[in-house]
């Protein structure tokens, strides 16, 4: 949204921000039934011991925020014409890295839950930290790999501290 705030448009931004909120609204509401999400539970083979209207709502927020990012990318694209290859390049390592990320987490989650009791708050604090701090570490040293100077910043700001 700050790039079409820069070319001082901030009507196509708040437009479509109206239509994700409308996506998000009607995704919430069909993501919410028990119905529809059920039948993921059971090809993914998760013990229903929560309430799975919890991860409607999740799904639904993730949806339609990955939905606003693409239309303003294409809408941008349409304004200002192609944008760099060097651009795209970026944004394809820093997704690779998160992708990357998200498997070690969630493995890191799965391989620490048989070791850690998650009967207790603070054993779930305990996965949630170790397989997140996990994570970040992985997620800066890919970023590092790729050669990617936006993650040397964040690097060179976490050795000041």
């Amino acid at each position: 949204a700050r790039s079409f705030y820069a070319l001082s448009d901030t009507l196509t931004p708040f437009k479509l921000a109206l239509w994700t909120v409308l996506t998000n609204a009607l995704g919430s509401f069909l993501l919410t039934r028990q119905v529809v999400i059920q039948p993921f539970f059971e090809i993914l083979k998760v013990k229903n011991s929560f309430d799975a209207r919890i991860i409607g709502l999740a799904i639904a927020f993730s949806l339609s925020s990955i939905l606003y990012m693409v239309l303003l990318f294409f809408k941008l694209k349409a304004k200002t014409g192609p944008l760099e290859t060097k651009l795209s390049s970026v944004v394809w390592k820093f997704l690779l890295a998160s992708m990357i990320m998200g498997v070690v987490v969630q493995g890191g989650k799965f391989v620490l839950g048989s070791v850690i009791n998650l009967n207790t708050g603070v054993g779930v604090a305990m996965q949630t930290f170790i397989a997140g701090g996990l994570g970040v570490v992985v997620y800066l040293v890919v970023t590092r790999l790729m050669h990617l100077k936006e993650a040397q910043r964040i690097i060179e700001k976490i050795k000041i501290f």
